[in-house]
């Protein structure tokens, strides 16, 4: 085995390349090689010092040089392991109203107590509710005591939520340890869709409801699976609606995804629902920036499927559809560069009001986040969608407008989205504002 190296004094901030590409590589959770070839995972991660914390894939523990102390790596002494398309697994979170909740709570029926089963129960909890409280760590797959259950919201919801026939399955489960009803996989998509989720009023994610392993489907793992089904996955976990492992007959992410929906909670959607054309237009016509699908480090894809409010389900055997006939919104002007163009000159935009004219009626968006400074909104009358517009540069857009001197990038890797700064050094994965 190779011999760790001495521990290094913390560098200089890094410069904007390095900076870039550690924060596009390596991520918390991330598998990876170091001294070699041993295996670990990312435990933590401070990209503007490139330094990375490595938890050992066999002990779990953190990694140590040979004085004992903690190694933090810097992004060259690591190697991210890239998986093939076969190793992706996928999850699915649901969004949608109220009555299209009941229908598949009522569709997915009563919690079952015999026995563990992928998904144990669902539940709809309201997008404003799926917060945790400051006092809440973000997080972290390798941990289980991220949120306090006094202060916390999701954690709480979690906890009432959860029937009680399932804790004592637990309890059967796991008679080893004390099986708590947690945040988990829910918590990580609420900090990965960030603040916009709650400003979805009248919509519902809908989460699952997990068992921890039982201890003949951990003697029949090995290695890190054995140590996540051990000590990681051993509560009762409030997750997305499924979560799966690819099959040998999904060509992709998102056949796994709608292959899950089905066969676990017994949920099909359209072809329409599951597009990326409906779901941007849904997004903007809710007035909300959520991503379609996000990186979960480099092994899982997670969509985020919002069900159009007018689709009403349709019962077949065992089987729930949605689908969606309805035509998709027209598209503003505003996508052809005219809108713009008459707003810089002055003449009429959106509604026979000019950009000071709009400038002026601000107030109306004052729910939603502010643009950076020399950007405004616009609401169009053909179809209610609202972008944004800079009469200086007679720049339109729908999407949020970035601060000055920033640029949005995606990690090659993991297909994350993040914002850099190359003038300030600077990389974050929320949207920076002015002040950043």
């Amino acid at each position: 085995m190779d011999s760790p190296p001495q521990k290094r004094t913390k560098a200089d901030v890094s410069s904007p390349a390095t900076n870039t590409a550690v924060v596009a590589a390596i991520e918390t959770g991330a598998s990876v090689t170091f001294w070699g070839t041993r295996r670990g995972i990312v435990k933590d991660a401070y990209a503007p010092l490139d330094e990375f914390w490595v938890a050992d894939e066999g002990t779990g523990q953190l990694v140590r040089n040979e004085s004992g102390e903690i190694v933090a790596f810097k992004a060259s002494e690591l190697a991210v392991q890239q998986p093939t398309n076969e190793g992706i697994s996928a999850r699915v979170l649901l969004l949608g109203k109220d009555v299209q909740m009941m229908k598949i709570l009522e569709h997915f029926g009563s919690p079952e107590c015999d026995i563990r089963k992928d998904v144990q129960q669902l539940l709809a909890i309201p997008c404003g509710m799926c917060k945790c409280s400051p006092s809440c760590s973000r997080f972290d797959p390798l941990r289980d005591d991220l949120c306090d259950p006094l202060t916390c919201q999701l954690a709480k919801l979690g906890n009432e939520g959860v029937d009680e026939v399932l804790v004592e399955l637990a309890k059967t489960l796991r008679p080893d340890i004390e099986a708590n009803v947690r945040p988990y996989h829910m918590k990580q998509a609420a900090e990965q869709i960030g603040p916009d989720l709650g400003k979805m009023a009248d919509y519902y994610c809908l989460a699952s409801v997990t068992m921890p392993y039982g201890s003949e489907d951990i003697k029949v793992c090995s290695g890190w699976e054995r140590r996540r089904r051990s000590e990681i996955r051993c509560h009762v976990d409030l997750g997305v609606t499924v979560d799966a492992m690819p099959d040998p007959k999904d060509d992709s992410p998102e056949d796994t995804a709608k292959r899950a929906l089905g066969d676990i909670a017994g949920i099909f959607l359209g072809k329409r629902i599951w597009g990326e054309e409906m779901q941007t237009e849904l997004r903007r016509k809710i007035g909300v920036d959520i991503p379609h699908k996000f990186w979960d480090g480099p092994n899982a894809r997670v969509f985020v499927i919002i069900i159009p409010d007018e689709v009403e389900p349709t019962v077949d055997g065992e089987a729930l559809y949605f689908e969606s006939t309805a035509p998709l919104p027209v598209k503003s002007p505003a996508r052809g560069g005219s809108t713009a163009s008459a707003a810089a000159s002055g003449t009429a935009v959106e509604g026979g009001k000019n950009a000071g004219e709009w400038r002026d009626e601000q107030s109306q968006f004052a729910h939603l986040p502010q643009p950076p400074k020399g950007w405004i909104r616009v609401k169009s009358r053909s179809d209610g969608v609202v972008y944004f517009f800079h009469p200086s540069t007679k720049k339109s857009q729908f999407d949020m407008p970035l601060p000055s001197g920033w640029s949005k990038q995606v990690s090659k890797s993991s297909g994350k989205s993040y914002f850099f700064n190359a003038a300030k050094r600077k990389s974050m994965f929320d949207m920076p504002t002015d002040a950043d």
